[in-house]
């Protein structure tokens, strides 16, 4: 082996052993988690077949979850996904409109859709905004406060400018 690795290795086994030592080690923390469900309507399957299976599961099975496990919290995006639960699962809608409500059911991301931050124009990238808060106002009386990309290709330079409005 090669005497470089291995004088690495061992610094770093060292380092680590110093770390552990450390009094800061022994406090006690707390890790959160937000459940999430990015539902790519674009990609590999027709919008049906979105609404049927993955919109349906989407809310059902986190209704379930949100009602088994009072610390449960959520965090979904996309006007429009909101807008096919509104109009396909109606009874359903209304018991996640109570989730949003007590703060359990994120609305995640300010857009009506997913989309590419890298080729559409500023322009589109601001109207995908606008339609997804105008929806969320309407709908919850919330706006979304951030930008969701979970399945992003990259970072367009214009992206911060679009953020800060």
């Amino acid at each position: 082996m090669n005497k470089k690795v291995i004088a690495v290795a061992l610094a770093l086994a060292l380092a680590g052993g110093s770390y552990a030592q450390d009094d800061t080690a022994k406090k006690k923390v707390k890790a959160y988690m937000v459940s999430d469900a990015h539902l790519d309507t674009q990609w590999n399957w027709d919008i049906q077949t979105t609404i049927n299976e993955y919109v349906w599961n989407t809310i059902s099975q986190n209704l379930f979850l949100l009602k088994k496990y009072p610390e449960y919290v959520f965090n979904f995006e996309g006007g429009v996904k909101y807008a096919w639960m509104k109009e396909y699962y109606p009874e359903q809608y209304e018991e996640m409109k109570k989730f949003i409500e007590e703060g359990r059911w994120h609305i995640a991301g300010s857009s009506w859709e997913a989309s590419d931050v890298l080729v559409p124009s500023v322009e589109a990238s601001i109207r995908n905004i606008m339609l997804g808060q105008t929806y969320y106002r309407q709908e919850f009386g919330k706006e979304g406060t951030d930008i969701f990309l979970p399945d992003c290709f990259g970072f367009g330079w214009t992206l911060p400018t679009i953020a800060a409005h």
